[in-house]
């Protein structure tokens, strides 16, 4: 597979230093992605506002709406779709593994663990390979964030020297089921495997 360029990975990894009202900016982007895709599409700005106010932010529904507009975020209309049409039909979110790896980079496993640090609690992704049954890459975030999978996702890649065709297993959590994360496995060639909703057990092999 073709090496992602210098520039591709800076932008993966979030090389940039915004400004406070940026990242507070980028923050409610990512939470306001993820209301409305957890919801099907069908929340507009007034309910996506309500939603981050329960959540504890401090929000104004003007700038839901602005950043709503930013992201090309509409709510759906339900009729405007065609009988028998269910707004999930387009990701398909099956476990893909049936049986054990016989060799490694071919099943990576990823999850994410909330752990005490001396500066407080964090969220530690890490991302295992199911044969070598080996942590290979790990990233720590004070939020549970795309960009901390994303992050960790790069730094297994990386380790691992870019190899071709890796299933990926993971949860159904909003981080590992956003576009972003998709759009990344996409770039790398590699395919995603779910566990069922509510049964993160199977992603066992990660958790013993």
């Amino acid at each position: 597979g073709q090496k992602p360029s210098n520039r591709v990975l800076a932008f993966s990894l979030g090389f940039r230093h915004p400004s406070k009202t940026q990242l507070r900016r980028q923050y409610l982007s990512l939470k306001i992605s993820q209301l409305f895709n957890a919801n099907r599409g069908i929340y507009g700005a007034p309910k996506i506002h309500h939603l981050l106010l329960k959540q504890g932010e401090k929000v104004g529904l003007k700038l839901v709406q602005k950043l709503m507009k930013q992201l090309q975020l509409k709510s759906v209309v339900i009729k405007k779709f065609k009988p028998g049409y269910s707004l999930s039909d387009h990701i398909n979110r099956k476990n893909l593994i049936q049986t054990e790896p016989t060799k490694k980079n071919k099943v990576w496993s990823t999850d994410i663990t909330y752990i005490p640090t001396q500066q407080g609690w964090a969220y530690l992704s890490t991302i295992m390979d199911r044969y070598t049954k080996k942590v290979i890459a790990w990233d720590l975030g004070k939020r549970m964030t795309v960009e901390l999978v994303q992050r960790t996702l790069n730094k297994a890649i990386k380790s691992q020297d870019y190899p071709e065709a890796v299933i990926l297993h993971s949860d159904q959590g909003s981080q590992y089921t956003s576009l972003e994360y998709e759009e990344l496995l996409k770039y790398y060639g590699m395919t995603h495997s779910f566990s069922r909703r509510g049964y993160p057990y199977h992603n066992a092999s990660l958790e013993s």
